[in-house]
């Protein structure tokens, strides 16, 4: 019954609201983060390069049949 996913993003973030900045890897180029190929499977992200940040945007790039997305961010205390 389910058939809503999101199937690629990218990810942003902010310290402050205002000034956003795209996940980029090991690369120079935005990275484009692998979404779900079916509604069932959980996909998991793990970023190579931490981020340290307040805010986190999502920008969906494709998906399947409507535009859904569950989300859960795991953190690590920084040093």
């Amino acid at each position: 019954m389910f058939s809503m996913y999101v199937t690629s993003y990218k990810l942003a973030y902010s310290q402050d609201q205002f000034t956003w900045f795209y996940y980029r890897g090991d690369s120079d180029n935005d990275k484009v983060l692998n979404g779900n190929k079916d509604p069932y499977r959980v996909v998991t992200n793990s970023l190579p390069r931490p981020i340290h940040t307040r805010f986190v945007r999502l920008y969906p790039l494709s998906w399947n049949d409507a535009l859904v997305m569950k989300l859960e961010l795991y953190g690590c205390i920084s040093s």
